[in-house]
């Protein structure tokens, strides 16, 4: 058990081994004073993050104790020098090695040079720098919030007029796609995402936009888009599987398998 634990019990809203004791006179609270349901959730949330590994494999710190000793750092110090260097000697022990391809000269799929040609001997420039914003995690946070009822709109079909289309489930690609896949319909907390490019907006909301990937410019794609869609791709298809993604929706409690499609 992470040491952190032992912090969380002194703060807990949660009941040891739900043992019910009687309270003492300073654990008397009034009525208005007791947490709300939201705050429970989002405390039990942050009790089991105590324990959860920081990274898949990594057996010497969890999630709550990296961020309580990189709190500590920025406090401590104030973010001068003498912490900086500390905390990347603490990323270093801590974090996976970086990727295999990040040393490589040449693209490993077309054998590409990854610079700019020139003949000056000053810093390497590379070709393209592709920004990319992994989208998990975002999609995670949405049943994390106050935007988990927005999330499962479609499944209650509210405001929805005879011959006019609203919003995407009101569409035959959005019927069919259910016709097809049950199984992903039947779980209605389940995502179905569009692609947009450069900030194309058809239903006047941006509410669930999302910066996925800044491509460099400025010229046209053309037949290159596919390369620069490539960890996007990778992503979606993990989305896709049965499996999918363990999610936590704090308006139930409960936790379930994400996946999410591209309609």
């Amino acid at each position: 058990m992470s040491d952190m634990t032992a912090c969380l019990n002194d703060l807990s809203y949660i009941t040891p081994n739900n043992e019910q004791n009687e309270p003492t006179q300073g654990d008397i609270y009034e009525t208005s004073n007791k947490p709300t349901q939201a705050k429970r959730n989002r405390f039990e949330e942050l009790y089991a993050s105590a324990n959860d590994e920081l990274y898949q494999g990594c057996d010497s710190v969890t999630r709550f104790d990296f961020k309580a000793k990189f709190t500590h750092f920025k406090v401590k110090c104030k973010l001068t020098d003498s912490i900086f260097n500390e905390m990347l000697e603490f990323f270093q022990i801590d974090f996976p090695p970086g990727e295999d391809n990040k040393d490589k000269k040449f693209c490993p799929v077309c054998n590409t040079s990854r610079w700019k040609e020139n003949n000056t001997t000053g810093k390497k420039v590379p070709k393209k720098v592709l920004r990319y914003f992994p989208i998990i995690p975002r999609l995670q946070r949405l049943y994390k919030s106050n935007t988990t009822k927005e999330m499962t709109w479609h499944a209650t079909r509210k405001c929805t007029e005879p011959g006019k289309m609203q919003h995407p489930v009101d569409g035959r690609a959005w019927e069919n796609f259910d016709t097809r896949y049950s199984d992903f319909t039947a779980e209605p907390r389940n995502v179905r995402l569009g692609l947009a490019v450069d900030g194309s907006n058809p239903f006047g909301n941006l509410k669930f936009f999302n910066v996925t990937l800044l491509i460099p410019g400025p010229k046209s794609l053309g037949k290159d888009i596919n390369v620069y869609l490539t960890p996007l791709i990778d992503v979606l298809k993990d989305l896709w599987t049965v499996k999918g993604v363990e999610t936590i929706d704090v308006a139930t409690s409960q936790t379930f398998n994400m996946r999410a499609m591209h309609l």
